[in-house]
């Protein structure tokens, strides 16, 4: 545990070294700060978008994929903001498209958070990456385009004059609109995770104070401006946090979980008929010992009664499978009609059928009675052909002295005796 900790105070010392550094060189060589700055964001932007893309499959409806396509788009006009800054002298001519791409990026970070927290449910809902992806594609498209090529986005800063009126309005309503992203957050909490709430909290915090201080900076080497480029070096580390722990962590976890729930439900599949969806024998098999031990808690009675359908392969020679998967279902619905919640309903053969429950053998004698005779009666309306069933029942009182397994065999017993008539007495 120590040397964890250890580890961890050491990459927290390195990152406050290198802030730090930063921070003084600053003072020293502007541009050298400024372009630092700019890679660091940059590169985190990116790394978000991929983090949040190759987990796509893990987490799927999910805000942080939204969210991760926009950061690649928001990282991309960062880049154009810092090689456009003038002093690069990438971009002959007009020396303010940094202004402009700065301002672009952050209507379409804030715009990113009012929807990704506003309309969660729908994301989820009708969530289309390429779609989401060519939005942020031709929508960056336009900025560039608009800015280099037709110059009809707004300017930003006039040789004189600090701000134009654009960026002040735009600067007001990028504030507004994070403010509101947060209240859109803060009443979603729950829906996006309360691990990652505080981090998305802090992103949009750090976002509105980066906003606030470069807007009231005086100039670009200005400390305020400094402290603005900062703040949202810390706005990207915290999606950046959210976008590894929804992204790698939790998907990992769900990878192992999708596995177990896949081995669980072939499990499930193998205690489960098929064709009637019962518990089959091999389910009675594991869960006998449970049961027994559930009775002998609650009940001071265990009854089992075994339920055949007379000349069940005859039915299926003279009137097809069909049929007798009808006559089938019509005795699995009579029975789930009438039994109490207090049974349990399994199919240990093609035609034999377990009724496992804690009333006494009477009540259960009656019980399946009321079956056979609603069975006659629906099948005969139904279909119009004659069946019947056989059963055998057997009870106990002694929990101490009884099993599951003798009771069943004592069924068994009474149950082929009366199969044994019931062949003896056709063939008389």
């Amino acid at each position: 545990m120590d040397k964890i900790k250890n580890e961890k105070l050491r990459k927290d010392m390195f990152l406050i070294g290198v802030l730090v550094c930063l921070f003084i060189s600053s003072f020293f060589n502007y541009l050298l700060f400024h372009s630092l700055m700019g890679v660091y964001s940059i590169s985190i932007a990116f790394a978000i978008f991929m983090v949040s893309w190759n987990a796509r499959e893990y987490n799927k409806g999910s805000y942080i994929i939204f969210i991760g396509i926009a950061y690649l788009f928001i990282g991309f006009i960062d880049l154009m903001y810092m090689i456009s800054f003038k002093e690069m002298n990438v971009f002959a001519g007009y020396k303010f498209y940094a202004g402009q791409f700065r301002i672009a990026a952050s209507w379409m970070e804030c715009l990113t958070f009012f929807i990704a927290f506003s309309f969660n449910d729908k994301i989820k809902l009708r969530t289309s990456y390429e779609t989401i992806f060519a939005i942020y594609f031709l929508a960056t498209v336009s900025i560039v385009s608009s800015i280099l090529y037709f110059k009809t986005f707004p300017k930003c800063c006039i040789e004189g004059i600090v701000n134009t009126p654009f960026r002040t309005w735009s600067e007001i309503g990028i504030v507004l609109l994070l403010m509101l992203a947060w209240l859109s957050l803060d009443r979603n909490r729950r829906r996006v995770g309360e691990k990652a709430y505080p981090f998305l909290v802090w992103a949009v915090v750090f976002t509105i104070l980066s906003e606030i201080f470069i807007f009231i900076s005086s100039g670009p080497q200005e400390l305020f401006n400094i402290i603005g480029q900062f703040l949202k070096l810390s706005s990207f580390y915290m999606i950046y946090k959210v976008a590894i722990d929804l992204g790698i962590k939790k998907p990992y976890a769900a990878f192992f979980r999708e596995h177990q729930q896949n081995e669980t439900s072939l499990k499930d599949v193998a205690l489960v008929d098929m064709e009637t969806g019962l518990l089959n024998s091999r389910a009675y098999e594991r869960l006998k010992g449970k049961m027994w031990v559930l009775f002998r808690k609650s009940r001071t009675n265990v009854g089992i009664g075994l339920i055949s359908i007379n000349d069940f392969d005859k039915l299926k020679k003279e009137y097809g499978k069909s049929m007798s998967r009808k006559v089938l279902s019509e005795l699995i619905e009579v029975t789930g009609a009438i039994i109490s919640d207090d049974y349990f309903f399994f199919r240990i053969e093609e035609n034999t059928f377990l009724l496992l429950s804690g009333e006494e053998e009477e009540k259960m004698l009656n019980s399946v009675e009321k079956i056979r005779k609603q069975m006659i009666v629906n099948v005969k309306s139904k279909y119009g052909i004659e069946s019947n069933i056989n059963y055998g029942i057997s009870e106990s009182d002694s929990m101490i002295s009884y099993s599951m397994d003798s009771l069943y065999e004592s069924a068994n017993e009474s149950l082929s005796r009366k199969k044994l008539r019931y062949m003896i007495r056709n063939m008389d």
